[in-house]
């Protein structure tokens, strides 16, 4: 079913710890052969959960590769990366993940959080 993918093997431990599939990409995005091996996983919808500082680089990804999977989702938090994260901010964040189907919907986010950063 699911899978989440997150920066390092402390932020997967911390999502385990929820009883949710993870794995770490190693880095502030995943690469190519990362994504073959998440492909043969099979997951019906892959949450990337970024640390704050690679939030761009992440969606991205997830907008290149969302044709692979049946479902890709970008999930983040406030602040903090998911090791340290509050259990109830993980779960908070990865039920309001939102859908990146394209490049259009990495641009949504981006000017939503522009716009929230003005208010």
């Amino acid at each position: 079913g699911i899978v989440v993918a997150v920066e390092g093997v402390f932020d997967a431990i911390r999502v385990w710890s929820l009883g949710i599939p993870a794995v770490a990409y190693f880095g502030s995005s995943p690469r190519a052969q990362q994504t073959k091996l998440l492909q043969r996983l099979k997951p019906s919808r892959l949450i990337m959960m970024p640390d704050p500082d690679a939030i761009a680089s992440v969606a991205d990804y997830a907008s290149s590769v969302c044709g692979r999977f049946d479902e890709v989702l970008l999930a983040t938090l406030g602040e903090g990366d998911p090791a340290s994260a509050d259990r109830s901010d993980l779960i908070d964040s990865l039920r309001s993940a939102s859908p990146i189907t394209s490049k259009l919907d990495v641009l949504d986010l981006q000017i939503g959080q522009v716009s929230s950063w003005k208010t």
